[in-house]
């Protein structure tokens, strides 16, 4: 009455040993998992040190470039100051000749008023 008799019955033994491959199975691929994950979380920490140490790189580049820029508007102002203060030398040799000129005047002037003999004092004259 209690007995089904299309059942058969289980192998107590081999069901065990069943259970033990699969346990061991499922034991191993756990363990292999938490290697992975040890090997995965390292993997991260380098990445995150090398997205850290890239960014210091391009922390240097930026202001490398920065004081590369300012350089170059140091040079343009400098050059443009040159431009200017060149400017007026190229009118120098006009002014020296009109230097030399006075000079040349004046000492012409000077030696006329040396050579000249001093004027004799005006008369009175008187027109009847």
């Amino acid at each position: 009455m209690w007995h089904k008799p299309h059942r058969r019955r289980a192998d107590i033994a081999a069901s065990w040993q069943h259970a033990k491959t699969q346990f061991a199975a499922v034991v191993a691929e756990r363990d292999a998992l938490k290697r992975e994950l040890v090997q995965t979380q390292h993997e991260l920490a380098s990445t995150r040190q090398n997205v850290h140490d890239l960014r210091g790189v391009v922390d240097e580049m930026l202001a490398t470039r920065r004081a590369c820029e300012m350089a170059e508007a140091d040079l343009r102002r400098l050059y443009r100051e040159r431009s200017i203060a060149r400017a007026p030398s190229s009118v120098t040799p006009i002014r020296r000749c009109i230097d030399h000129v006075e000079t040349t005047l004046g000492r012409l002037v000077s030696a006329l008023v040396v050579a000249t003999p001093p004027e004799a004092p005006a008369r009175a004259t008187t027109i009847l």
